[in-house]
């Protein structure tokens, strides 16, 4: 399969956002006009409702029921691109109702269903897409556990997997965990009383982990936080060997909690989804999660705006 580069999926995305707008504002236009019938009209649908229309019928020109034609990456894929955008841009509702319909559809072959379960798993899960999406990830796993009849050998792996996607969500508290630091000591999360805590999963001998504790360090908003006394920056070894925690232990900054996870239960146990390191999550002070495994930068950008909302 063909990589999905961050120019095409910015170009992707505007073109459908411009569609959807066009669509939407032409909904507007058209209700300031005087009624001719008291027949609803195709112009006179709500923007929900025209919305829930692109989606029903999205897959009309793709012939799922060909094997050979729906898999091709050419087809299927490019197709399963724009329509990933498409369900960026609809309200939550109408993309879980699109994407139980389409389930529907992969149904009577187990090829197609495994090329798009594939997909699903490849654009909206995989830690390095930069279509990624949790929520409507969940939703396609709800859909194929839900769905009457689909062989339940295929519903095994979403079942085990919804769990983990459902697991520390933004807006739900946070598993509680025990760590270690260098003296011995053993604490838990739940212990931290700043405003914030921050998360970071990470090893030092991973290359993406070394860039993104360096930001870190870098960072004067995390500095003016941690200086403050509004955050805690807990870096966490997730790893069974420790030798990588104690050969860089010297470097790390002295402000931060540097511990380790003495019998590794949060990676064996999963109780966070660390599919991929580092991650970074941002709780506050009752432990709710704020962010959920998010970049540097989305991180940088939302403490800008709760630090505009309180001087420090």
């Amino acid at each position: 399969m063909k990589p999905i580069t961050r120019s095409l999926r910015a170009f992707r995305k505007s073109s459908l956002v411009l569609v959807l707008c066009c669509l939407f504002s032409c909904q507007q236009t058209k209700q300031s006009a005087p009624e001719l019938s008291d027949n609803k009209s195709s112009t006179q649908q709500s923007p929900i409702e025209k919305a829930r229309q692109v989606l029903v019928h999205y897959w009309d020109t793709v012939a799922l029921t060909d094997s050979m034609v729906a898999t091709h990456p050419e087809v299927g894929e490019q197709a399963f691109a724009d329509y990933v955008l498409l369900l960026w841009n609809v309200p939550p509702e109408v993309a879980q109702e699109g994407l139980r319909q389409f389930v529907d559809k992969l149904v009577p072959s187990d090829k197609v269903f495994l090329f798009y379960k594939g997909l699903f798993d490849k654009y909206l899960y995989d830690p390095n897409s930069p279509y990624r999406q949790e929520e409507l990830y969940e939703a396609f796993l709800q859909a194929v556990i839900d769905q009457p009849q689909l062989d339940d050998l295929y519903k095994i792996g979403p079942r085990e997997l919804i769990s983990l996607v459902r697991r520390n969500k933004p807006g739900t508290l946070a598993t509680d965990f025990s760590y270690t630091l260098s003296n011995g000591t053993t604490k838990r999360l739940y212990g931290l009383t700043t405003e914030f805590v921050l998360v970071y999963f990470n090893n030092p001998d991973c290359h993406e982990c070394a860039v993104v504790t360096e930001k870190l360090q870098a960072s004067p908003r995390i500095r003016k936080y941690l200086t403050a006394g509004r955050l805690s920056l807990l870096s966490l070894y997730t790893d069974e060997d420790l030798a990588a925690y104690w050969s860089t232990l010297d470097s790390r900054p002295g402000n931060w909690i540097n511990a380790y996870d003495d019998k590794a239960v949060v990676k064996n146990q999963s109780l966070y989804d660390l599919k991929a390191i580092p991650a970074l999550y941002l709780l506050d002070k009752e432990k709710k999660v704020l962010l959920k495994d998010v970049t540097f930068e989305a991180l940088e950008q939302y403490l800008m705006v709760m630090e505009n909302k309180q001087y420090l």
